[in-house]
């Protein structure tokens, strides 16, 4: 399902995630004039459906979660004056995932470090398992309560 793609394939994809991102920022920027957000806030929860539709597609869980928060700032910017708040924010997280496809490096970046961390830690704990089993262990004893009892008694 995911990575299933070729290179064109891969950067249509990537164009019309851009577009309709941009759409979607464009249209948080006209909900910012007082009587629109009422016409535009269809556009953007379509726009928005068929991006997580998309991104689910490509197995895109970053873009996913961008898209799922975008749709709760776009319901909370029906509230009177904290709306204009949320539709701004709306227009940043809207650029910040027009970056995340404009620049497709921050992806496999994550999925670098993610690999090498887990061959780190499963070459670590192998050598620290190794050097751990060569020293020797401290014994416990259970502890003795009838010292207790006698102090109690007197």
């Amino acid at each position: 399902m995911v990575n299933n793609f070729n290179n064109k394939n891969v950067q249509l994809l990537n164009n019309v995630q851009y577009f309709l991102s941009s759409v979607i920022a464009v249209c948080f920027g006209i909900g910012l004039i007082p009587t629109l957000y009422d016409n535009v806030v269809n556009v953007i929860m379509v726009a928005l459906g068929f991006q997580i539709i998309i991104s689910l597609f490509r197995g895109r869980l970053l873009n996913v979660f961008f898209e799922i928060f975008l749709i709760g700032l776009g319901a909370l910017a029906y509230i009177p004056l904290l709306g204009y708040f949320f539709r701004f924010l709306g227009i940043i997280f809207s650029i910040l995932e027009i970056a995340s496809f404009k620049n497709t490096f921050l992806y496999k970046q994550m999925e670098i470090r993610t690999f090498r961390m887990n061959q780190k830690s499963r070459g670590s704990s192998s050598k620290s398992k190794s050097k751990v089993s060569g020293k020797a262990t401290p014994k416990f004893k259970d502890a003795e309560f009838t010292e207790k009892k006698n102090k109690s008694k007197k």
